[in-house]
């Protein structure tokens, strides 16, 4: 029974881990878009006007379309990016997980 009850315990701390959070912006643009050399290994660092720093791999064209999409024309969206920060080419980003085009 004391097993069991652990177990139960254990599940409920990990179930309000902060690996299940975002970092989310709503009504921003992108101020800033940073790009590397590397082809399809590199990555596109999106600097929000929410003060965020969110990243694409370029692997992902579409999104990565989008993106320069939205920035060139300036629109508004909300965005949701994965908690954990990575460090990309000296930059602290989060990998981009959604974006709502308003």
């Amino acid at each position: 029974m004391r097993k069991l009850i652990s177990f139960c315990i254990l599940i409920l701390i990990t179930s309000f881990s902060p690996t299940w959070a975002w970092v989310q912006s709503g009504n921003t643009t992108i101020d800033e878009l940073v790009l590397w050399e590397g082809g399809e290994q590199g990555f596109a660092v999106l600097k929000l006007a929410s003060g965020h720093n969110c990243y694409v791999p370029l692997i992902e064209k579409e999104l990565y379309s989008l993106v320069l999409a939205l920035h060139i024309s300036g629109k508004t969206f909300n965005v949701h990016c994965h908690d954990e920060p990575v460090m990309v080419h000296g930059y602290s980003t989060h990998r981009l997980h959604r974006i709502n085009v308003n």
